[in-house]
């Protein structure tokens, strides 16, 4: 009997587990150009005594949107190329990624959009594409 209880209760943690791991794709869902809140932050520079050296000053992209806890692995991979290419989304989940990543955003100091939907939005996924591959670890075929 505590056998059956236990193959039902690692049943029940395993489903559970699958279906919040997909739920954060619905939630970025949510999120578009329109609702999204986000700030461009600089980052002081740091010196580290220790090791003699100087990090330097950058700046970060902040999204005050509530931002689920997010998987990068070669099952989502294919969710973040989908994503980045899609048109009306490209922008947010640029700058989810961002975020997330924490990547030098000096690119967005005196931001324009008709900037991002021209030259830079495909320097950005091009970008993005091959970052992930390598998050992902994903192999080139």
């Amino acid at each position: 009997m505590r056998f059956y209880i236990f193959i039902i209760a690692v049943s029940f943690f395993i489903t559970k587990n699958l279906i919040a791991q997909e739920n954060w794709k619905d939630s970025l869902a949510l999120i578009t150009i329109e609702n999204m809140d986000w700030s461009l932050f600089r980052i002081s520079s740091d010196y580290n005594l220790d090791s003699n050296t100087i990090k330097p000053a950058k700046y970060i992209i902040l999204v005050k949107n509530e931002l689920p806890k997010i998987v990068f692995d070669s099952l989502s991979y294919h969710y973040w190329l989908a994503a980045i290419n899609d048109k009306p989304r490209s922008f947010v989940t640029n700058l989810i990624l961002y975020a997330y990543f924490e990547k030098n955003a000096r690119l967005y100091l005196n931001f324009e959009i008709e900037r991002w939907q021209g030259s830079l939005k495909a320097l950005e996924i091009n970008y993005w594409i091959n970052y992930l591959k390598n998050v992902c670890q994903i192999k080139d075929e």
